[in-house]
Order: C-alpha cells, then structure tokens, then sequence
C-alpha cells in the first residue's frame, strides 16, 4: 500500500493582529500555515503585502510570516478558505432573543 499524499509543507505562516488585551503574553495569537505561491496567485492584498517595494524580503527559509489585520482564528481560517478556494463561507450569526420569553419572565 502507498502512504497518503500529502500536502506540500507550507513556506509561509500567516498571524492574526492582536493586542496584548486580546493574546495575555502566555497566548499566541492564531496563526496558519500557508503557501506563498498560492497567496501571491491569488489574493492581490498578499501579493502586494508579500512584495519587497512593501518591505518584505525573501527569507528563503520556512520562517516567513505576514500579519495581517484579522484577530480570530475563525477569521484567519475564512481568509485562507476564501483565498484558496475561492468560497465564502457562511458566517455564524447570533442567536437572536425571543422577546416574549422575556416578557413572560417578568
């Protein structure tokens, strides 16, 4: 039997944006693995971001990282479903409240 393809290893990590309020100093903000390639193909924010004219050099390791203005894991997973897939995915709302339980309660 042959082992499970997998995935190319990731050359980029992208991070969430977040203050110290949000990520005490024992929490990391989120982060994902990522392909630079496929970011630079198709997204024209990272490819912009990714570029040396904005200041980003070429590590040519697997240590490379792009902050960007997100602060969930939830948000960095929908940038990165949107990016390589091309999807939107469907955003949870809120439960809404149901007035009249309220006023029953009262």
């Amino acid at each position: 039997p042959f082992p499970a393809p997998r995935p190319p290893p990731t050359d980029l990590t992208i991070r969430a944006r977040a203050s110290e309020a949000e990520y005490p100093s024992r929490r990391a903000p989120p982060s994902i693995g990522t392909h630079r390639v496929v970011l630079c193909a198709r997204s024209e924010y990272c490819r912009a971001a990714l570029s040396v004219a904005h200041g980003f050099a070429e590590s040519g390791g697997t240590n490379a990282s792009l902050t960007l203005p997100l602060t969930t894991r939830l948000a960095l997973e929908m940038f990165v479903r949107v990016v390589y897939l091309g999807e939107i995915p469907a955003v949870p709302e809120p439960v809404p409240i149901d007035e009249d339980e309220d006023e029953e309660g009262e």
